[in-house]
């Protein structure tokens, strides 16, 4: 059916066997019929019925396929019924109309089309599915087949409601002067397509979930590395579909910066906030069916989450039934979502000690215990590890257990529970006079308000104290001369060097580049590895 090998066939003086949808080649398809992602024809050699091929894959140019496909293999002696069985197991090849996601009545197609002829033929495959609104996304391949075919990019689009251009893949070629996106872009206006946008590479899956609807087919074509692009926003759709009617509450693209006390981070794909124990073991078997990485984000005092954001699903107990409280005798039962504020405000109301020196902590109680706050180069400092008689926790597969202390292990700002998301403890106190108390916490705050910086955003210390070292790391870093030290709107404090602050619009990269710097120094100086006690995303 190409006009170009016509052209060429009439020089030709050797055999000739030809395929094609007119009944001018040897053999030709009857009565294409099409119903989703299958297609059926009657095989026709000349005037005789062959009989009937079916296909797993759509599309007219299938059709054409599969037809040199059968023309082949009746030259070499094969049968008609074996090899129309063949072409029915066939499944159809990667990136060619390979559907990456389709529910709630939303299609996502990806295809390797970077050539005009292939992008109209996917475009008039998936126009076949009569969609609500037909939308393409596709990255040029090469800057010399952008400038000698931009016309014909111009006018390959016919048929898309909306149209997504991104940066050309260069592959192996070096830029052209004059070549640019923008060069489609332009065809593309002239030829009468009024909504096109270029969307960044990076951006394009974020843009996409948000601008696609229910009755959408995305098509998302090109040859380079825009593969990356269909696969995130496949699994950015799932996430929408997996989540949709999840009891509590489920945020897409939602900033980390507002999930901790850095103020630091880009968006998590999705932060779920899930209403009880039951919608958490859901959230868990999600996430394990389609294998996405999980974070525990608790009120994020301890956390400093990247730049990119979180990809996958960070995980809030944040809603009531995670937040209970309830004190007998000098026995205390508390929700891993509840504040260590709180706790230790109503321990202390309630004449129950041994949680003071805890005081003017940020975090929940969950990560608390994770991480066994408290405790510091001063003895007096307690931790909580010291006043827990048993840990309710899930593990990642979703198993609820009850860890009591024999099981327990606490060190220096760790514990053996990392690979457990927290339900609530059980803590043994001590009957104390409320007065003493309400004293005891005043005290330790005037401490900590006197050395530590507790009213400019950060993520309290930065490094554990060095074992073995006659210095605190806080020392330690003061020695070194990086008291003030600034990258970008990240700053070692003037007040406690183990504290590094956000100045305002500080980056992630920036405490990274800062922690960088200061382990360098202290490995070079002092022989002495200093470790993060910061969790990083």
């Amino acid at each position: 059916d190409d006009a170009n090998i016509k052209k060429v066939l009439k020089r030709y003086k050797g055999e000739k066997r030809s395929y094609g949808l007119s009944k001018d080649s040897m053999i030709y398809p009857m009565d294409i019929k099409m119903d989703g992602f299958s297609t059926s024809y009657r095989c026709m050699r000349g005037k005789k019925v062959l009989g009937t091929v079916r296909l797993n894959i759509p599309g007219v140019h299938n059709v054409s396929n599969s037809l040199a496909a059968m023309l082949v293999g009746l030259e070499m002696g094969m049968d008609f019924k074996t090899i129309a069985s063949a072409i029915e197991d066939f499944k159809g090849a990667k990136r060619r109309f390979e559907l990456k996601f389709d529910s709630g009545g939303l299609k996502l197609i990806d295809d390797y089309a970077h050539h005009p002829t292939e992008i109209r033929a996917v475009i008039e495959a998936a126009s076949a599915f009569s969609p609500r609104r037909l939308i393409s996304v596709f990255q040029p391949h090469r800057f010399t087949r952008t400038k000698y075919l931009k016309r014909e990019f111009g006018a390959c689009f016919s048929g898309v409601d909306k149209l997504i251009l991104t940066d050309i893949y260069a592959a192996s070629e070096r830029p052209i002067r004059g070549v640019s996106i923008k060069s489609i872009y332009d065809e593309v206006k002239k030829s009468g397509l009024k909504d096109v946008s270029i969307v960044r590479k990076e951006d394009i899956a974020r843009y996409m979930v948000n601008e696609s609807r229910p009755g959408d087919m995305v098509l998302v074509m090109g040859a380079g590395d825009i593969k990356k692009v269909s696969d995130e926003l496949g699994e950015r759709l799932r996430m929408r579909s997996e989540f949709k009617g999840l009891q509590g509450r489920v945020i897409f693209d939602a900033p980390l910066s507002g999930c901790t006390t850095f103020r630091i981070g880009g968006p998590a794909d999705v932060l779920v906030e899930p209403k009880d124990e039951r919608g958490l073991k859901r959230v868990l078997s999600i996430c394990n069916a389609n294998n996405w990485r999980i974070c525990v984000i608790g009120n994020g005092s301890n956390l400093l989450a990247g730049d990119d954001g979180w990809r996958g699903v960070a995980i809030r107990l944040k809603a009531p039934g995670f937040k209970y409280l309830k004190i007998s005798g000098s026995s205390v039962d508390v929700g891993a979502g509840y504040s260590l504020v709180a706790l230790i405000k109503n321990t202390c109301d309630n004449g129950l000690g041994g949680l003071e020196s805890l005081v003017g902590i940020p975090g929940t109680v969950g990560g608390a215990i994770v991480m066994n706050a408290g405790g510091a180069a001063n003895p007096l400092f307690s931790t909580i590890g010291e006043y827990i008689r048993s840990v309710r926790a899930i593990d990642y597969d979703g198993k609820t257990r009850t860890l009591y202390k024999d099981d327990l292990a606490f060190g220096y700002r760790s514990s053996n529970l990392s690979g457990f998301i927290i339900l609530g403890a059980t803590l043994k106190l001590s009957r104390t006079n409320r007065d003493i108390l309400a004293a005891r916490c005043s005290d330790f705050l005037r401490i900590k308000k006197a050395k530590q910086v507790l009213d400019v955003p950060s993520a309290g210390c930065i490094f554990k104290n060095p074992k073995g070292s006659p210095f605190t790391a806080g020392q330690l870093i003061d020695i070194m001369g990086f008291k003030g030290r600034c990258i970008g709107g990240a700053q070692v404090s003037e007040r406690h060097a183990n504290f590094i602050v956000n100045t305002g619009g500080a980056r992630c990269g920036d405490v990274l580049a800062l922690i960088l710097e200061i382990g360098i120094k202290a490995k070079e100086s002092y022989n002495i590895d200093l470790e993060p006690e910061v969790r990083t995303l």
